[in-house]
């Protein structure tokens, strides 16, 4: 790779996500931010060329998305460049990626009907990734030994090992134990994860109520001691943990009651039974 090529101007995520994927890639790697980009440069698959240039040629490296029609599915530059990047990793489960593709093709009032807001809640808007865009469109060239393109090279990492680490858990979690418990005729599915609280629990949950699987319950390890988590997902209204308060199993209960911990590695059909005693009429 000789350099990266994105839009000049106003920056926006898509692209400058682009950019720090490549640059934890390829540490060092020159990121120009230009208005053009010339014929040449499309041709020569060592300049990669992001969010401008009117082409999706993941061969030449040519990843744009604004030469699709208007009614084409969503998608941008970035999912674009990690589609072809990492084939095998489905980024498409961190919460913020379908959004992403949807904001930057169809705009922020297509995210707020998509997610059945009346209107796109702009004060969620970060001031981080206010200020880091802002930066990034400061300048024309980013080159390694700029403290920025040191940051950049984390961002890209992390998110790539997030996207990583999730696609793991879904796999794991597919093939996890699930318990029926039923209980004062409550009856809620629990899953036992023989792991810590992962990020993609949450998602793996997700999915399976998309097919009519409602997991209320996750046990897994204890990543700061040495018993058990017990997870409520989503406020499930049959489970309170917090009625556990004071059991001598007990470590902690969060008082909101969806979280609580056992203070050693109980067997797990102990564990079943604290569940139980959280069900509620």
């Amino acid at each position: 790779m000789n350099y990266v090529v994105v839009h000049g101007g106003q920056a926006h995520v898509d692209d400058f996500l682009c950019a720090c994927i490549l640059q934890s890639i390829y540490p060092g790697v020159p990121i120009f931010r230009k208005n053009e980009v010339s014929a040449e440069e499309l041709a020569d698959p060592e300049v990669w060329v992001c969010d401008i240039g009117g082409h999706y040629e993941p061969e030449l490296h040519n990843f744009d998305h604004h030469q699709d029609d208007r009614d084409a599915p969503p998608e941008c530059a970035f999912s674009r460049l990690v589609k072809y990047l990492f084939p095998d990793v489905q980024f498409n489960h961190l919460d913020w990626f379908d959004n992403l593709k949807l904001t930057d093709s169809k705009g922020r009032f297509a995210v707020a009907k998509a997610n059945g807001w009346e209107k796109y809640p702009f004060q969620l808007l970060s001031p981080v990734e206010c200020a880091l865009l802002k930066i990034f469109e400061e300048v024309n060239l980013i080159t390694y030994g700029v403290y920025f393109a040191h940051m950049m090279e984390k961002i890209g990492k992390q998110i790539v090992d997030s996207a990583k680490q999730v696609t793991a858990d879904i796999k794991r979690l597919v093939n996890c134990e699930r318990v029926s418990i039923e209980k004062n005729g409550v009856k809620v599915i629990v899953i036992i994860d023989e792991h810590q609280h992962t990020p993609g629990a949450q998602k793996f949950r997700d999915m399976m109520m998309d097919v009519g699987v409602e997991i209320a319950v996750s046990i897994c390890h204890d990543n700061r001691d040495g018993g058990w988590v017990l997870y409520r997902f989503n406020d499930h209204p049959a489970v309170d943990f917090s009625v556990l308060s004071g059991r001598e199993e007990i470590l902690f209960v969060h008082k909101g009651g969806f979280v609580a911990k056992t203070k050693e590695r109980l067997e797990i059909s102990k564990v079943l039974s604290l569940v139980a005693d959280a069900l509620k009429k």
